[in-house]
């Protein structure tokens, strides 16, 4: 048995600004809980090429 989950919510701003908020690898931790934080392995900004790493916090929810 498969079951679909699906999860939404409203952000009250511009979608030029949550689109770049959402697009910087660096802020990845402050809306992602699963990401405890990022190590550049190039310059930031992101852009063609950039490498990041995701450290990985403890998984919460159903299967944590």
């Amino acid at each position: 048995m498969t079951v679909d989950v699906e999860s939404s919510i409203e952000i009250d701003a511009p979608r030029d600004r949550v689109a770049a908020f959402a697009a910087d690898p660096g802020k990845a931790p402050r809306w992602y809980v699963n990401i405890r934080s990022v190590a550049w392995e190039t310059p930031p900004p992101a852009v063609v090429g950039s490498r990041v790493a995701f450290v990985e916090g403890r998984p919460t929810g159903a299967g944590g």
